[in-house]
């Protein structure tokens, strides 16, 4: 954001350490040893055992305040599986110079109600800030929980997961400034349209009376029978109906500040691996990736990420954009990606429709009901 000045400051990335021992790493879990309550400040990346998520838990490890003492004394990342959870403790711990000890994984597969609920249960309380940066292009295939796989990771999984932690009492800041706990929902500037996708992104619709049936049969108004627009399409309902959904909690818990942040086009992860052809093949091509990286469509992972580090460290952050706010690129820019971050509200008339947001919230809580 041009002319701030962080009120945090990033050491150098991948400083060196020895390795880290994947045996002495800590879960946090029904066999883990009774957490010590401590005014720790503690900091939860999702879906971060790779890509944007693993360089936000490794900025947010070496993160430090003006006094020079690191802003988070724990940084929590997750993983599906222990084996993923142990591999990126370890790459954060050794990248960001910070003991393994003070990088701590809970298991966590978001399209499964279950395993967020026992994950609320695993967490620690005294939880700062959460960046709920998992999900992707997965597809309309159905959860057992009666939604599409995309919209399950993207947003359900998250819902009960904050939720959750809200009725636990967890989410609540450790500092002795009386901050606001802060919520970062990883949103996306494909829920209105984006001229580097102009053939494959068809152009964002969204109705009231479609957007409980939109969980189980995603729109396809402009697919025109295109697998790539039909995922397009599929990706940024859920993630438009995911940021209506935390708006209206932001509505509901003044007392936390939420907001919803994309990452930006990233050309460094594997999140277009997920998608139908032409584009899984297209993104994968090294070519593909440097061109559109010149042009400022995608920036690095390390820009993405850095994104999420400055909503959930920056003291005017919440002054420049409320709670409850859309905020991504500008509209046009051919260069630059990852400058300037604005209210996407001017973009969009869907993004601040109170009716939206209340639909969005019934209709999310009623499929968390069903799990």
């Amino acid at each position: 954001v041009p002319g701030l000045s962080p009120a945090v400051s990033r050491g150098p990335l991948g400083g060196p350490i020895g390795e880290a021992d994947p045996n002495s790493i800590r879960w946090y879990g029904p066999d883990r040893p009774k957490y010590k309550l401590k005014m720790e400040r503690k900091v939860l990346v999702t879906g971060s055992n790779r890509g944007i998520g693993l360089e936000a838990a490794v900025q947010f490890a070496q993160s430090k305040s003006i006094e020079g003492s690191y802003t988070y004394d724990n940084v929590i990342i997750t993983a599906r599986d222990t084996s993923k959870g142990a591999k990126a403790v370890a790459e954060v711990a050794k990248r960001s110079g910070r003991s393994a000890s003070d990088i701590t994984c809970v298991e966590l597969d978001l399209t499964s109600h279950a395993s967020a609920k026992k994950a609320v249960q695993a967490l620690p309380y005294a939880l700062d800030t959460i960046i709920l940066n998992a999900g992707g292009l997965l597809g309309e295939n159905l959860t057992k929980h009666g939604v599409t796989e995309n919209f399950a990771a993207n947003v359900l999984g998250h819902s009960i997961l904050i939720e959750g932690l809200i009725e636990a009492k967890k989410i609540t800041s450790s500092s002795t400034k009386k901050e606001m706990p802060r919520v970062v929902f990883s949103h996306s500037e494909t829920t209105r349209s984006v001229w580097a996708f102009m053939g494959l992104q068809p152009f964002v619709r969204l109705y009231k009376d479609e957007m409980a049936s939109s969980l189980v049969a995603p729109p396809t108004r402009g697919v025109f029978g295109i697998n790539a627009r039909q995922r397009m399409n599929t990706y940024a309902n859920s993630k438009l109906i995911g940021g209506l959904y935390f708006s209206a909690l932001a509505r509901e818990h003044p007392e936390i500040y939420f907001v919803n942040v994309s990452p930006g086009g990233c050309g460094e992860t594997d999140v277009y691996a997920d998608a139908p052809q032409p584009m899984a093949f297209l993104m994968s091509l090294t070519i593909m990736k440097w061109f559109t990286s010149m042009l400022g469509v995608v920036h690095s992972a390390k820009d993405a990420a850095f994104r999420y580090v400055r909503a959930a460290t920056l003291n005017n952050f919440p002054v420049l954009f409320p709670s409850g706010t859309v905020v991504g690129g500008p509209y046009f820019s051919i260069a630059h990606a990852s400058g300037e971050l604005f209210d996407q509200s001017a973009y969009s008339s869907y993004y601040n429709d109170i009716e939206l947001q209340d639909e969005a919230l019934r209709i999310v809580r009623e499929a968390a009901a069903l799990g």
